[in-house]
């Protein structure tokens, strides 16, 4: 299951318009860590940045290569439902976007 995120550049139209996806579990046990796969795309090329990752307070990052980076979440010890942020910052010539996620984390077995 994924979540789609498209941003559009404003301003003069110097910065191609992006797609922002996410591949990532509807749930992860606690102390788990999920892995994720973020995929950047565009009608003008293939965009290049960094991929910004926010999980229950926690963050990590990575680089895009050919448009996307796979990322494993950090791992949560607290069951409930957590906000992934997901957050492509481009590189010049690409529009900035940002996604928003729920993923349940379950209690350990």
């Amino acid at each position: 299951d994924a979540a789609t995120s498209t941003a559009s550049a404003s301003g003069t139209g110097q910065a191609a318009a992006v797609t922002l996806s996410v591949d990532a579990p509807k749930k992860v046990k606690a102390g788990h860590k999920a892995k994720i796969k973020v995929t950047v795309g565009s009608a003008a090329g293939i965009p290049e940045g960094i991929v910004k990752v926010t999980f229950g307070g926690k963050k990590v990052t990575g680089q895009l290569v050919n448009g996307t980076v796979k990322l494993k979440l950090p791992k949560l010890n607290k069951a409930g439902k957590k906000e992934l942020v997901v957050t492509f910052e481009p590189t010049s010539g690409w529009a900035p976007a940002t996604t928003t996620l729920k993923i349940r984390v379950t209690k350990k077995n």
